[in-house]
């Protein structure tokens, strides 16, 4: 099952990149909830040098419908987020609105934020896997892929950037090591 899919603005060669990764953590990691965040940025070193345990990064808000899985600011990223859910098929694709649903009858609470006022947020994830990756790559020299898992207690956070000018393959790792990230993308 392919996870991301080639919108206007993608670099075809970085999506098939990002895809080849994705696959090798999902079969690394068996998360039972899979989040896929397209934000039309890149992050630096520093994004994943955040206190990872940080219950936000694994709780998540709603407002009608729409479900906000990031805690970074939607004004500013304007992310586009799919859901998944591991099932004995595989991964299946949730609706936003049917996985809200699954989360309300859950205990919610609030927290701040730095962008409004409070807001709820759902008891967090004990297994799951939030990828953040870059869109509009066509436009850029560096793009980046992003996770973030949580296992029960254990938290773990990788970032990878991709270069255009190296083919989109490997140019910098943090939380994984560079020629891993890279053999990964060789050989699948």
């Amino acid at each position: 099952m392919d996870f991301l899919s080639i919108v206007e603005g993608d670099d075809p060669i970085f999506i098939r990149n990002c895809e080849k990764i994705i696959q090798d953590r999902i079969l690394y990691w068996n998360p039972k909830e899979l989040f896929i965040i397209s934000i039309n940025t890149t992050f630096a070193k520093a994004s994943i040098e955040y206190n990872a345990a940080d219950p936000r990064e694994f709780a998540f808000s709603s407002a009608g419908d729409k479900l906000t899985v990031t805690r970074y600011h939607p004004n500013i990223y304007e992310p586009s987020s799919t859901v998944f859910l591991r099932s004995y098929r595989g991964y299946e694709q949730k609706a936003d609105a049917s996985y809200i649903k699954k989360r309300k009858r859950e205990e919610y609470r609030s927290y701040e934020n730095s962008y409004g006022p409070k807001e709820c947020y759902y008891e967090p994830i004990d297994d799951g896997l939030i990828i953040y990756y870059s869109q509009n790559t066509l436009s850029r020299e560096e793009a980046t892929i992003m996770f973030f898992q949580r296992f029960e207690a254990q938290y773990d956070g990788i970032l990878v950037t991709l270069s255009k000018d190296n083919n989109w393959n490997v140019s910098d790792a943090h939380g994984i090591s560079m020629s891993e990230m890279q053999e990964i993308i060789n050989n699948i």
